[in-house]
């Protein structure tokens, strides 16, 4: 019989709340409650990232909010700066305080929950960087993993300001995730995973920098107008944060100052980020957006 463990990973709040994309990952485990067996473990991940609450704990509360799951059974891992760290320190959790009474590793089911685009994300570094990869370190010790999919919170309406929110905000995501990772893998870790991180997030904040520019200008109603002044405020917060971690990131794995090519290329990413965070504030206006 397997030992099932919850991993819920979490997302940066928004004034000290939980955001509409981690309140979906929480909805899922409610509705994984409903449907299954509970889980003998039930893992949140996250830590404070400039917040008074830990992500982990936000979440947890959420959920203890709509389903009285025994308060033992959570565990609130607040430590960890990227998915390979929640990973490994739920695994050690699980190795000291759960492997007992004759439970092996080959018994562990560690199933995942978040969105689709970021169980994408785990599956593309599982392919081209093994060591940073959380499905081989799970692998690595015996355990098993799954993946269980959250809905996402948009688009709500089909309006071409929605639907361009909605990209937006994934796009956002997709770098605030690289500038994480490169300054979350130091000591020692391979020198390819930041030049792949690296150019992969001068790419996004590219990416960014073009749907900023092409934000539709249409008649909405108001209540549309409020939600996309909402994800931009957020999409705004979670991306305002220095590219200085990111540089010390590469310079602890590397063991050296930066090159100038490096260097050229992460100010631009910079440059990039900066505009794109000066547009997105400037857009969720909502005089500009009262039209």
């Amino acid at each position: 019989m397997k030992f099932n463990v919850l991993i819920v990973l979490g997302k940066l709040l928004l004034n000290g709340r939980i955001t509409e994309e981690y309140a979906q990952r929480v909805v899922a485990v409610v509705d994984y409650l409903k449907r299954n067996p509970w889980p003998d473990l039930m893992v949140f991940c996250g830590g404070n990232n400039g917040s008074h609450l830990a992500e982990a704990c936000a979440g947890a509360e959420f959920l203890k909010e709509r389903v009285d799951f025994p308060e033992e059974r959570i565990y609130r891992e607040t430590h960890s700066r990227n998915t390979l760290e929640n990973i490994l320190k739920t695994i050690s959790y699980i190795k000291e305080n759960c492997l007992k009474n004759g439970l092996s590793p080959e018994e562990v089911m560690l199933l995942v929950v978040t969105q689709k685009y970021h169980h994408e994300r785990i599956r593309r570094i599982d392919a081209l960087i093994e060591e940073c990869s959380p499905i081989k370190a799970v692998e690595k010790v015996g355990m098993s993993y799954s993946a269980i999919e959250a809905k996402y919170p948009y688009p709500k309406t089909n309006s071409p300001l929605e639907k361009w929110c909605t990209e937006i905000y994934l796009a956002a995501d997709r770098v605030s995730i690289c500038q994480l990772n490169i300054a979350g893998f130091v000591n020692g870790k391979a020198k390819k995973i930041h030049l792949c991180l690296s150019d992969l997030l001068q790419k996004e904040c590219e990416n960014l920098a073009q749907l900023i520019s092409a934000m539709p200008y249409a008649k909405e109603s108001e209540k549309e107008n409020q939600r996309a002044i909402e994800i931009m405020r957020q999409v705004s917060g979670e991306l305002g944060f220095s590219m200085i971690p990111v540089c010390h990131g590469m310079k602890n794995a590397y063991g050296r100052a930066l090159d100038r090519k490096e260097t050229e290329n992460l100010a631009y990413a910079g440059i990039l980020l900066r505009k794109s965070i000066e547009a997105i504030r400037e857009a969720s206006d909502p005089d500009r957006l009262a039209f």
